[in-house]
């Protein structure tokens, strides 16, 4: 029996990063189910269609905060730096879109049924948003439940969002004391990535 893999890839921007894990899977035996998220609904609309022969690859148009609700997405000019704080240093605070946000641990629990007992992997860059996520993942008790954390360079967003840099210690503290080692794997640098390939070899 095949092995169960999930990758939950949050910010897809356009994709790549799901790409680069298809890829890094390629000859492993294994089952793999990406369930993606991208909060801007033009980004969202492309990822659909570039995967929309891939059965194994659900993509919902949501934010990730900390609860469901309906909140603003504040647009930076490229499109890629959005974020739900108003305050990050490259949006602006006048242009948005509504969107729909959830806790992602909730999200789980409720539409991914038995993840506890497959190899899980999370995949994050959220514009200063991974500081709610990752507090909702130690508050539910549930940091174990995922066995690789991937990202891009450690809290760097956070810096950048004036509202709440000054947590940036305590989210790298709270990384610390829980073990949580966010591991580089982005479509930019590719690199510089880790070798994800290998380490799943290591969780088979």
């Amino acid at each position: 029996m095949k092995s169960r893999i999930n990758f939950f890839d949050l910010g897809m921007f356009d994709g790549g990063e799901t790409a680069m894990f298809l890829e890094d899977i390629k000859g492993l035996d294994v089952e793999p189910h990406v369930y993606g998220f991208e909060a801007y609904p033009p980004f969202y609309d492309k990822i659909v269609e570039r995967f929309k022969d891939k059965q194994n690859i659900h993509v919902y148009n949501l934010a990730i905060s900390n609860e469901e609700s309906t909140i603003k997405l504040f647009l930076e000019k490229s499109g890629q730096g959005n974020s739900i704080f108003k305050t990050k240093n490259n949006v602006n605070p006048n242009k948005f879109v509504e969107v729909k946000s959830v806790s992602f641990v909730d999200w789980v629990n409720e539409n991914v049924r038995d993840y506890q007992n497959d190899i899980n992997i999370l995949r994050f860059n959220i514009e200063g948003a991974e500081l709610l996520l990752i507090n909702d993942i130690v508050n539910k008790d549930v940091v174990n439940n995922f066995n690789v954390y991937l990202g891009s360079h450690t809290g760097v967003d956070i810096k950048k969002v004036a509202s709440i840099k000054d947590k940036f210690n305590g989210y790298v503290k709270t990384l610390k004391d829980n073990d949580i080692i966010i591991q580089l794997y982005c479509q930019d640098l590719k690199g510089k990535n880790i070798n994800l390939t290998e380490i799943i070899k290591g969780l088979l």
